[in-house]
């Protein structure tokens, strides 16, 4: 029989299928491809029976196939689950086998009736659910599926830490770790109620710092994302405890670029100290002066770097990000020296403007290796890292005031729009 199949595949993959049409083909091998599933969960839930599994020394029956099929472990865990499930569901096994419901529909019916730890309800309910997943998607399955959880713990009268609620709130769960370099490692388990706002949280700030072109990968985005989330929260905090959001210690001489000595936070993990220096754009700086063993024999008064007079005046001047074309607004920007504090730049509106977090135009600045020429109070060029101009920016100048009782309102909103239009980049 097997060898028939092989028979059968080797002959499809010497067909010349090149200028064909393949809507119809590709339905019907994917309709065959599930009838094929179906019967490989079936004889692996012999295997799983028989005990086959043991007599080479595995463990289990989902051992045996990451050891002799090469399947990835949590697959194999998986069907072999599968296979257990469907042994007792005959109705959704047999439409699995006819092909009228796909893999990833028992998967979903599968999920229901494990989590629902009752077996004889499940059995009166699997003919409507397996209506369901002939004519609706996986989800739909699942949505259906939790709907009659929710009334199975009513009708049951469980207790809130029995009930289907109640077990998806006790999974949940965070794991944040860091690594020997400080790197994070984040991985987490919530409830509905949790991944809901987190994902509505997490995609408004996706939104926000997405750009057309953007040369960061999704990943990257959600983790920029999620980092502005938390940003903003510290950044929101009630100020009475007078504690930083994050603080960092470096000798005076790494911060002035003239050595690399003590540069980490305060937990103890390193930083580079172009970073560093990037954070203390816009952050309180506070001098202390240590003996020989750590000692701290004087403790300075903490400056900053900006005042918020002075971060108002460029939200009026610059209106937001000064990147050539970045429309991110102040909101999302910090204070960036022209001229680092550390060179001995002035801390005023001549040398400073602002540059975004959303796009990360600001750490283009620092560890990107772009530079800036100009005057933040007139025109900046901007360079890449090797020198080659990518483009400048001007303060951003306010529309024009709109008389209220002169009639040439018409008029000026054309001026206006030719305005805006001038400032798009050119096709």
């Amino acid at each position: 029989m097997i060898g028939r199949l092989r028979s059968v595949i080797d002959e499809l993959a010497s067909e010349d299928i090149v200028g064909l049409p393949q809507r119809d083909a590709v339905a019907q091998l994917w309709r065959e491809l599930t009838r094929l599933d179906a019967q490989l969960a079936r004889r692996v839930g012999e295997l799983d029976r028989s005990m086959e599994w043991s007599v080479d020394g595995s463990r289990s029956a989902a051992s045996w196939l990451v050891a002799h099929a090469r399947a990835a472990t949590g697959d194999a865990h998986r069907r072999v689950n599968v296979a257990r499930q469907t042994a007792c569901m005959p109705i959704a096994a047999a439409a699995w086998a006819a092909g009228e419901i796909s893999s990833r529909h028992v998967d979903a019916l599968t999920t229901v009736r494990n989590a629902a730890s009752a077996d004889a309800e499940f059995a009166v309910f699997e003919p409507a659910l397996v209506d369901i997943a002939r004519t609706g998607r996986p989800e739909d399955v699942a949505s259906m599926g939790r709907r009659w959880r929710d009334a199975l713990d009513t009708h049951r009268d469980r207790d809130g830490s029995q009930s289907i609620s109640g077990q998806e709130h006790e999974r949940r769960g965070v794991h944040f770790s860091r690594s020997l370099e400080g790197i994070g490692v984040l991985d987490g388990t919530f409830d509905v109620e949790g991944a809901e706002i987190i994902d509505a949280a997490l995609q408004h700030a996706y939104d926000r710092a997405h750009t057309a072109g953007d040369p960061r990968t999704p990943a990257q985005q959600r983790a920029d994302a999620m980092v502005e989330i938390f940003r903003r929260y510290n950044t929101g905090r009630p100020r009475g405890t007078n504690r930083p959001n994050i603080l960092l210690i470096a000798d005076a001489a790494t911060y002035a670029d003239e050595t690399v000595g003590v540069c980490e936070t305060a937990s103890g993990s390193p930083l580079s100290p172009e970073t560093l220096r990037r954070l203390a754009c816009d952050a309180i700086i506070q001098r202390a002066v240590v003996d020989a063993d750590g000692v701290v024999l004087d403790l300075g008064r903490a400056t900053r770097t900006f005042t918020p007079d002075q971060y108002r005046a460029m939200v009026v001047r610059d209106g937001g990000c000064r990147w050539p074309l970045c429309e991110a607004p102040a909101d999302d920007c910090e204070a960036h020296h022209a001229r680092r504090w550390a060179d001995g730049g002035a801390t005023d509106l001549g040398n400073g403007y602002l540059a975004c977090n959303r796009a990360g135009h600001h750490r283009n600045l620092h560890e990107g290796g772009y530079t800036v020429t100009g005057n933040p109070n007139g025109e900046l060029t901007f360079h890449d890292p090797n020198g080659n101009v990518i483009g400048t920016s001007r303060p951003r100048r306010p529309p024009p005031p709109i008389p209220t009782r002169t009639g040439n309102e018409i008029d000026l909103a054309r001026q206006r729009t030719q305005e805006l239009r001038d400032r798009r980049p050119a096709a």
